[in-house]
């Protein structure tokens, strides 16, 4: 009795594990079904599938197309190579498809088109946005994108990018957290919806500072919007980007800190204007002088950190004082350093990203030369007991700012125009004269109380 039990129990278990198993592919026919629907809804279909598609559409005038073929065709309204907005009649046979099957899933493909491809000049966006619009309207009150339209205008393409810009600077959310209640993510994040939103608030930016107005959160908010995985977000708007960020001061400075990040945000993505000059090319000059000058200052005050380290620090009190002196009242046009070998070490350890340096080879590993454009005039003032040199614009001699290749001490000796040891320095005895000479060659003065350290 009791195997027969067991028997009949083994028999109903492995019924029911056939009939589990024969269940299982119906399950997962369904749900690779739905899957498969959703993706076809969504999915971006790969370049050359789309090509193909577009030019079957092209060449029959959407005429014999299945709702699936055009539903994928939708990622191909702004084509870059063959779109369909550019056809005639486009848009009133499609504004046909869309009546006959007027399905959220068609629509979601035409708003994630609109929102990766936007172009805020472009009368396609209107009538596309009208479309959107006109669906919206028609019973879809507890669709997501309704919510986002009645909150962000994304379907009126003349307030959209500015609504998004405002919302952009709530600080109480992260980027990627606010671009995503606007519906700028996976497949249109940095589309050209967003983009025309960050260009719209550089222009706020720009605007704002020139009239002293700026500040360190909407800076914030755009240096990290700027950014995607490290690289620039928008890398057409890089000329832009730089422009907005540096021409508000020509005339005035920033704070510190702002001056910083700028310059820091900069030289991470475009490198330094001085010595990657191509990557500058079509960055307004004026912009240009205004990373070169925060550069110099930079330059001026890690050279002099460093230099305090490996040299007599009562001499670069004097110096110091001298030199920052000119640079407070923008004489000073450029500035490149040098460092010896063990100067070089102390410099890599000391210096941010915010200033570059030279090699210096052939005297004392822990030598250092600051090099000074004033106008036409080239300055090489050495640490140490070395010699403050100057040598005039016309002068083949003169030593390049900015050489890639080491500079050997014989090059910044060379035949100058003046020279001038650091004598008297407590008297300001050096100080005069090398003053006097600059006002002489390059039409410049900087009175003496204002070349004196403080309290001395």
């Amino acid at each position: 009795m009791r195997l027969r039990t067991l028997l009949e129990a083994a028999r109903t278990r492995r019924t029911l594990t056939v009939r589990a198993l024969n269940q299982r592919p119906a399950v997962e026919a369904v749900a690779r079904n739905l899957a498969e629907r959703f993706d076809e809804a969504t999915r971006v279909p790969a370049p050359e599938e789309l090509t193909e598609l577009l030019q079957r559409f092209r060449r029959h005038r959407f005429k014999g197309f299945t709702k699936r073929e055009w539903a994928r065709a939708i990622w191909g309204i702004w084509d870059k190579q063959f779109p369909l907005s550019e056809v005639e009649s486009f848009w009133h046979e499609f504004a046909a498809f869309l009546r006959a099957n007027a399905r959220r899933t068609h629509y979601k493909n035409l708003i994630l088109a609109y929102l990766r491809d936007f172009e805020p000049d472009s009368d396609d966006f209107r009538i596309a946005g009208d479309l959107i619009r006109n669906f919206l309207s028609s019973g879809q009150e507890d669709w997501l994108w309704t919510k986002r339209q009645n909150r962000f205008r994304l379907f009126e393409p003349t307030e959209a990018p500015e609504s998004i810009a405002s919302h952009m600077l709530d600080e109480g959310k992260s980027i990627d957290e606010a671009l995503q209640e606007v519906g700028c993510s996976g497949v249109v994040i940095a589309g050209g919806l967003e983009k025309a939103a960050f260009g719209r608030l550089l222009e706020r930016w720009l605007a704002r500072s020139k009239r002293g107005l700026s500040d360190s959160t909407a800076l914030t908010r755009i240096l990290s919007w700027a950014e995607y995985d490290g690289s620039l977000r928008f890398p057409t708007l890089t000329r832009r980007l730089a422009e907005s960020l540096l021409l508000p001061w020509r005339e005035q400075r920033p704070e510190a800190a702002l001056m910083k990040a700028i310059t820091e945000f900069l030289l991470k993505h475009l490198g330094d204007p001085r010595i990657e000059r191509q990557r500058w090319i079509g960055v307004n000059e004026a912009a240009q002088q205004v990373m070169r000058r925060w550069l110099t200052k930079a330059s001026l005050e890690q050279f002099i950190a460093v230099v305090s380290k490996v040299a007599d620090a009562g001499h670069w009190k004097y110096r110091k004082a001298f030199w920052m002196a000119y640079y407070d009242r923008d004489h000073i046009d450029e500035a490149w350093v040098l460092f010896g070998r063990d100067a070089r070490n102390r410099a890599a350890n000391a210096f941010e990203e915010s200033a570059g340096y030279g090699e210096l080879i052939g005297g004392l590993s822990n030598h250092c030369v600051l090099l000074l454009r004033i106008g036409n005039l080239t300055i090489a003032d050495w640490s140490h007991s070395g010699k403050c040199r100057m040598w005039n614009g016309g002068n083949t001699q003169a030593p390049k700012l900015y050489q890639r290749a080491p500079y050997h001490v014989t090059q910044l000796q060379k035949d100058p125009d003046f020279e001038q040891a650091h004598h008297g320095s407590d008297r300001h005895s050096w100080q005069e004269r090398v003053a006097e000479e600059i006002q002489s060659r390059a039409g410049v003065w900087v009175p003496t109380i204002a070349r004196k350290p403080r309290g001395g």
